[in-house]
């Protein structure tokens, strides 16, 4: 499983050793601001790197951080462009991450009173929204298997 990460971003010591083992860059380079060609360009970047050392080609990619410019709100945007990607035909994206919570938003842990379901550290999409783009990404892919 390959991670398309900003490269600021970090898996951790242990994953970055597995990663780097196998020849992989665990942090390939990527653009702050998404359009669907970059994010295309980096999935097919990480499918030759794969191919090239007989790895399976399944990537798992985050909707958040540097994918959406660190605005939680633009992750409709990757998922609406994974979406493309899959009607296209491209099967190697096998799942996402979202950075979701019950509540949209995020509040600083010094705030007196708390808001139940709300994030204390990265904003976060609202669960409403976290469902209907989940729905679409379902929608997609059983679209996907029934062309094909």
């Amino acid at each position: 499983m390959v991670f398309l990460f900003c490269a600021k971003h970090s898996l951790g010591p242990f994953w970055e050793s597995i990663l780097e083992a196998f020849g992989i860059p665990s942090r390939p380079k990527c653009e702050q601001k998404l359009s669907n060609g970059s994010l295309r360009k980096h999935i097919e970047k990480t499918k030759q790197i794969l191919a090239a050392r007989k790895l399976p080609q399944r990537i798992m990619i985050d909707c958040s951080h540097g994918n959406s410019g660190k605005n939680y709100a633009r992750q409709k945007n990757v998922i609406h462009s994974i979406c493309q990607q899959k009607e296209a035909g491209d099967n190697a994206i096998f799942g996402v991450m979202l950075e979701s919570h019950l509540v949209e938003g995020s509040q600083p842990l010094s705030q007196q009173q708390l808001r139940y379901g709300q994030s204390i550290t990265d904003s976060c999409i609202g669960w409403e929204e976290t469902e209907t783009l989940l729905a679409t990404l379902d929608a997609t892919i059983r679209q996907t298997i029934r062309l094909s």
